[in-house]
């Protein structure tokens, strides 16, 4: 296997559902004595503008037509972005990019996802072969078509026992099970609640430390179905327009936000700190880490041992792992695993331009 297996400079770019901004991760991966390494040579995160996030917030609502001239105007900017970067490492030769896109959809019990964002024109725009599209193929197989970053986590990060990520939505993968699946939601809610008081977040969890807890909404969001679901199972931005906002709305009005903040917190974080078991090692990384409240309430509620890392790797680990599935893609190796995602079998996913 090692012989086939190139070793190559990649580019990922990765865009999640809390839409805080743009990763950029460039990394160098080999396959060597039976196990694959990287050498992170550069990572930038690049904000969104009020007007891009609300462009994107609002994207789902378009017409047809208005839609893909948003994909084509952001897809110009992802590039532009790109370009800059690369240009500050020009000494670095890049074989290839590996681009998520932003998700609008994911609706995969009906077999439908769309992340938006064009792998043709951001290849024409800089000449490198780019790999996107990662999702629908395991969707047409029978799978959820998430999580995909598991597989960077068991191959690239070997020494923990599973990793957590705290972004848009909480996720997990737990190497002794070889299992990964959408734990709750999380910035995407506990960030909604604090645009309310005229914040972009809650920074470091201030807001939500001082509020108070209501436990008949601590209940009723114990009770929410997707948690005694089995694996494979995931989450997007419909669920929680469709199952958590109906809850939560109950609650807006005649309580605080700082309360609703605190509760939700503290719901998330013992879902999130019951799903490891006593001495695990766990690699926590994504926004939420820096919720200092909500660190504190997951360890809390859990025997787990919680590393957080540098923050190249804090903040651009997703990024990374889509550099890294696209390097897998472009040498013929699977990469995404049918335990995780449902599918048929294991498989190799991603349109290739260029």
């Amino acid at each position: 296997m090692g012989k086939s297996i190139r070793e190559m400079n990649m580019l990922g770019i990765m865009s999640g559902t809390s839409l805080d901004g743009l990763d950029l991760a460039l990394a160098r991966f080999r396959f060597q004595d039976g196990r694959f390494e990287f050498d992170l040579k550069a990572f930038k995160g690049v904000s969104y503008s009020s007007q891009w996030k609300e462009r994107l917030e609002q994207a789902k609502t378009l017409s047809f037509e208005d839609g893909l001239k948003l994909e084509h105007e952001w897809t110009l900017w992802v590039g532009n972005e790109a370009k800059k970067f690369l240009s500050n490492h020009s000494e670095i030769k890049v074989d290839g990019m590996g681009f998520h896109g932003q998700t609008l959809f994911h609706q995969p019990e009906i077999g439908f996802t769309h992340q938006m964002g064009s792998g043709a024109l951001l290849n024409s725009m800089t000449g490198i072969p780019v790999v996107s599209d990662f999702r629908r193929q395991d969707l047409g197989m029978g799978g959820q078509g998430a999580p995909l970053v598991p597989v960077g986590d068991w191959l690239l990060f070997e020494d923990y026992d599973a990793c957590l990520n705290l972004g848009g939505f909480a996720n997990a993968s737990f190497k002794k099970s070889r299992l990964a699946y959408d734990l709750s939601a999380c910035n995407r809610v506990l960030d909604a609640y604090a645009q309310k008081l005229g914040f972009p977040f809650d920074p470091k969890g201030e807001i939500s430390a001082k509020g108070k807890i209501l436990p008949e909404l601590m209940g009723r969001l114990a009770e929410l179905e997707y948690y005694q679901a089995k694996p494979p199972k995931s989450l997007g931005q419909e669920w929680i327009e469709r199952h958590l906002e109906p809850i939560l709305s109950n609650y807006e009005e005649e309580n605080k936000v700082e309360d609703l903040l605190h509760t939700f917190t503290k719901h998330i974080a013992q879902v999130i700190g019951q799903s490891f078991e006593m001495n695990t090692q766990v690699l926590v990384t994504g926004g939420g880490v820096y919720n200092d409240f909500l660190i504190k309430e997951i360890q809390n509620h859990s025997p787990a041992q919680f590393t957080i890392p540098e923050r190249e790797i804090l903040e651009g680990k997703e990024a990374l792992i889509f550099a890294f599935l696209a390097y897998l893609r472009m040498n013929g190796q699977d990469n995404i695993y049918q335990q995780v995602t449902g599918s048929n079998k294991d498989h190799s996913a991603g349109a290739i331009y260029g």
